[in-house]
Order: C-alpha cells, then structure tokens, then sequence
C-alpha cells in the first residue's frame, strides 16, 4: 500500500500581491522571502490551509527589518485572489484576516489595537492555531498573558505574511512550518501539514 509522507508548508510564491518593484522575493525552498515594497504592499499566504479547529504551530524569523515593518498572521483562502496584504483584507473583509505586527499591535475584526510585545530583527514569533484560537508567542513567550489575539475561528485558514505598508525597504522573514526542529513546540501543537488536514472521503468505485 502507499503511505504517503507528512508533507509540511511552504510560501506560496504564485499566490502573492505585488509585481515588480514590490513583489516578494522567494529563497530556500519557499521559506525566505524577502518582503520588498514600492507602489505597494507585497505579501503571500501558505501552501496549506489548517484547519482552526486542530493544532497547529509554525515559527517566523525575522531576519532584517529595514523597513515599516512586517504583519504575520492567518488569512481565509476565500478572498486572496483580490486582496494580497494582511492590514487590506483586514480593513475591507473583517472576519478574513488576524495578524500580530511587529509594532506589538494587532489586526483584528477591521481595526489595530494594542496586544503584545513590539519584535525585530533576530526575534522568532511562533504563532499557534487551536481549537479555534490564535495564540503567538515571542522568542518561545506567549503574548498577552496567553489571552488569543482571537477566539471562536472555524474553517480553513492559510498562514499570510506583508509588508506592513508601501513607505519602502524590505522586510525578511523565514518560515519554519516543521521541516526543521521548532524552537518552542507547545505541548499537543503539530506543525503547519498535511498531517493536520481532514481525512478525505474516497467513493466505493464498485458501487
């Protein structure tokens, strides 16, 4: 019989907003990507889509900050086509979209406010997607006292990274969805895979 093996994430390079001079920059296998911005923002969602009832956990570097700064968090499948950057379909679809910006502050249900530590470049932000509720963690601390940027989530849910706004600079990040050994697993959390996605229904062909 085949056994498939656990297949982890990755960025989505073909699933982004921006062209040339804003769009980002793919290394690695997918997993550093330079945040670059111009005209406009630039940002990506993830290969896989977890659903926010399980548990799953996946870590971001961030490797250099020269610019306004970066939003990582989780975006729904259903309205990326047009809308490629987190703080956007946050604003315009909220419901859609929940990030932790660098600045310590939150995008959530279509406005910003205060929420955990500001990070930078050489901080790790894990970020946990359980039972419904969005948890991050800097540098393996959970944020706000382990109170969830957001409850109640159902259904499917991409991990999307942006460039916080169109001012200029770059932003770089690598992304650890457990191909590699995660800095701060929380007990029962499984990374960003095809082993937290439902078991799909084959038809009986003899029938």
């Amino acid at each position: 019989t085949d056994t498939p093996t656990d297949n982890y994430s990755t960025a989505n390079p073909v699933s982004q907003l921006g062209t040339s001079p804003c769009a980002s920059t793919f290394s690695d296998g997918n997993l550093t990507i330079a945040l670059a911005t111009g005209s406009n923002h630039s940002g990506f969602r993830s290969t896989i889509a977890v659903d926010a009832s399980d548990d799953s956990y996946m870590e971001i570097t961030y490797n250099t900050h020269t610019g306004a700064g970066v939003e990582l968090g989780i975006v729904s499948p259903n309205v990326w086509a047009t809308n490629g950057y987190v703080s956007s379909i946050n604003t315009s679809y909220p419901g859609d979209a929940y990030a932790y910006q660098n600045d310590g502050q939150k995008r959530a249900d279509g406005s910003t406010s205060a929420y955990g530590d500001s990070f930078t470049a050489g901080d790790v932000i894990g970020m946990r997607l359980h039972a419904g509720s969005l948890y991050f963690y800097k540098n393996g601390t959970i944020q706000n006292s382990g109170t969830a940027l957001k409850t109640g989530l159902t259904g499917k849910w991409n991990f999307g990274a942006s460039h916080r706004n169109n001012t200029g600079g770059t932003e770089n990040i690598t992304l650890n969805f457990g191909q590699s050994t995660f800095g701060n697993l929380p007990t029962g959390s499984a990374g960003w895979s095809t082993a937290n996605l439902p078991e799909t229904a084959i038809a009986d062909g003899s029938n």
